[in-house]
């Protein structure tokens, strides 16, 4: 029976985590699709004379004005651009790294294994530690003996970014970079 409820639990983590990213591209798409919209909103007021625009796109859209202004001020402001300089990420996500409490090798690549059977989208941004604990502790057995009531516990220490610092380095295969017990 077990292996019953092991099958339907991986096909229903499958499905639930593809619908998860089908959901994570639709907003994407809609997001953009928006400032599509704003900028050809931008470019229509710009090209016709000043003080007529504005008026002349509300009644073509069927909107008023202010919605018209919404979507200006969309296209106005857009993305912020990166001012970084050059590899300053990767020296963040190295300190952030660095900060974390050693851990045995064989839990790291616990966590790379749990990393890369999860779909990590946006919604991890608000509380990574605690999606990958739970995501840890639910793996149970899957992890080769390893308690995982105790890593999902420091994983659960972790701040934010030393969690994102951790889940990039199970990505790019990098786990040599996190802090190794003996």
């Amino acid at each position: 029976m077990t292996s019953d409820h092991d099958s339907l639990r991986t096909h229903f983590l499958a499905a639930v985590r593809a619908a998860d990213l089908r959901a994570e591209e639709a907003r994407s798409g809609v997001e953009l699709a928006a400032d599509e919209r704003a900028h050809a909103i931008l470019a229509a007021v710009e090209a016709l004379p000043r003080g007529e625009g504005r008026p002349r796109v509300a009644e073509w859209l069927g909107r008023n004005v202010l919605q018209v202004d919404v979507a200006l001020r969309r296209a106005r402001q857009g993305s912020p651009a990166r001012t970084l300089p050059v590899g300053a990420m990767d020296r963040i996500l190295d300190d952030l790294r660095a900060s974390l409490p050693p851990l045995p090798a064989t839990h790291w690549q616990a966590v790379a294994h749990v990393v890369r059977g999860t779909v990590i989208d946006s919604t991890w941004l608000h509380d990574p530690a605690g999606l990958l604990a739970d995501d840890i502790a639910e793996a149970g057995d899957d992890l080769g003996g390893i308690d995982t009531t105790a890593l999902a516990k420091a994983v659960r220490g972790w701040s934010a970014g030393q969690t994102l610092a951790v889940i990039d380095a199970c990505q790019q295969g990098s786990l040599a970079e996190l802090p190794t017990q003996g």
